[in-house]
């Protein structure tokens, strides 16, 4: 997998001219299986190849953020190139300090998903983090793009009208966001 991942980055995407900037790696509700560290590992081992950057999905409500990013120091990767996503679905600031500790980026990253924390709170999380110093290492976003190829307007307003979202959008952080953290 390593090796497929470092031609995607040095020579192109499946036989094209486009190289991919970064890695991505995910671990979700079922936290870091067997599997799951295998592609992890798989990643790191094309970061320290080719220096490009990590971009982990990650899920806090069960912790995998240390997992991922002792799978990432134990393959020799540079922590200040990986970004632990998803971190802003946590009210939990000594977990999410401690990953910051290891030098990481943290996504702040879900704006608008109420489904997994109100944008109210996100707010209170991002600016206790920002008085505590940790302007330099916060990624704050909507990931609000993932809608574009795969998510149906009709699943869009449900999810409004059920108040799992409110306001996603490519611009909310910049609308209603900014304002509430600063």
């Amino acid at each position: 997998m390593a090796e497929h991942f470092i031609s995607d980055i040095e020579s192109g995407v499946q036989g094209t001219d486009i190289r991919a900037a970064f890695l991505k790696c995910a671990a979700d509700a079922a936290g870091v299986s067997k599997n799951v560290e295998k592609i992890h590992r798989a990643v790191a081992r094309a970061s320290v190849k080719t220096g490009a950057p990590i971009m982990a999905h990650s899920m806090p409500a069960v912790a995998t953020g240390p997992r991922q990013i002792e799978i990432f120091e134990e393959e020799g990767v540079d922590l200040a190139r990986v970004q632990i996503a998803h971190c802003g679905d946590s009210e939990d600031l000594d977990y999410i300090e401690g990953l910051l500790a290891k030098g990481v980026y943290v996504g702040l990253d879900r704006y608008g998903l109420e489904m997994f924390l109100p944008i109210g709170k996100r707010n209170a999380v991002a600016a206790e983090l920002l008085r505590r110093g940790h302007a330099e290492r916060l990624m704050i976003s909507q990931d609000y793009c993932g809608t574009i190829d795969w998510y149906p307007p009709e699943m869009n307003e449900m999810a409004v009208s059920q108040g799992a979202v409110r306001n996603w959008s490519m611009t909310l952080v910049f609308e209603e966001v900014r304002a509430g953290v600063a």
